[in-house]
């Protein structure tokens, strides 16, 4: 269905606000979903993941089922992390980081800061404070 004139000058108003006021998103927008969809997924890091996970488990379930002794205790140890990094390597493929902007993490959002949660004036951070006190602790 088309949209009328004047549909078709609201919606390019909208689209204008929004390229000036989140420049970011209207690039991502307007990029479209890529040739697979929007998430981009790489095949053979789910695969490993996969395998990893199953060999994992496989250890996991070898290790419990023999005599309990230590080794089979590392062994278990050992086919549980190897699971548990498998399953690292799948959230990493289809989740993968973003980089953030060091200089934009200080930044205020704006909003005043009110009652207990307000940052002192000293200039100290959480970390700085906590830190203090610890040493205070044991002098």
């Amino acid at each position: 269905m088309a949209l009328s004139e004047r549909e078709q000058e609201v919606l390019r108003d909208l689209e204008e606000q929004l390229s000036a006021g989140a420049p970011d998103l209207a690039q991502a927008m307007s990029a479209g979903p890529g040739p697979r969809g929007r998430l981009r997924v790489s095949a053979r890091a789910v695969g490993i993941g996969v395998a990893l996970i199953l060999v994992g488990m496989a250890i996991l379930v070898g290790a419990v089922a023999v005599k309990h002794t230590a080794l089979s205790i590392a062994v278990g140890v050992a086919g549980f992390v190897t699971a548990v990094y498998g399953v690292s390597m799948i959230v990493g493929a289809v989740f993968p980081s973003t980089s953030y902007d060091s200089s934009a993490l200080g930044k205020s959002s704006g909003h005043k800061k009110t009652g207990p949660w307000k940052k002192k004036s000293s200039g100290s951070s959480f970390m700085d404070r906590q830190n203090q006190r610890w040493q205070d602790r044991h002098r």
